[in-house]
């Protein structure tokens, strides 16, 4: 089943938000993480194979052994 429109839109938009050198996380929270292109690449693939379809409260984790990065993903609303 191909992702709705608007998911599709909503995950691009927040890739694209996130910056190479992620400085800002809100909230007044600051952080010295960069993510690199693998780790969106990374990101984007788990959100497509884990997250995708599935119910709110679905958590995934992701990590990449060549930059030390990982975190979680947690789907939060269904669009």
């Amino acid at each position: 089943m191909p992702m709705p429109l608007k998911a599709m839109v909503l995950i691009v938009a927040l890739i694209v938000w996130l910056p190479a050198e992620a400085q800002f996380l809100g909230f007044g929270l600051e952080s010295n993480i960069e993510l690199t292109k693998n780790d969106l690449a990374i990101i984007h693939r788990t959100v497509d194979e884990q997250i995708h379809g599935k119910a709110v409260g679905t958590t995934a984790s992701w990590n990449n052994s060549d930059s030390g990065n990982y975190g979680s993903i947690k789907a939060a609303q269904k669009v």
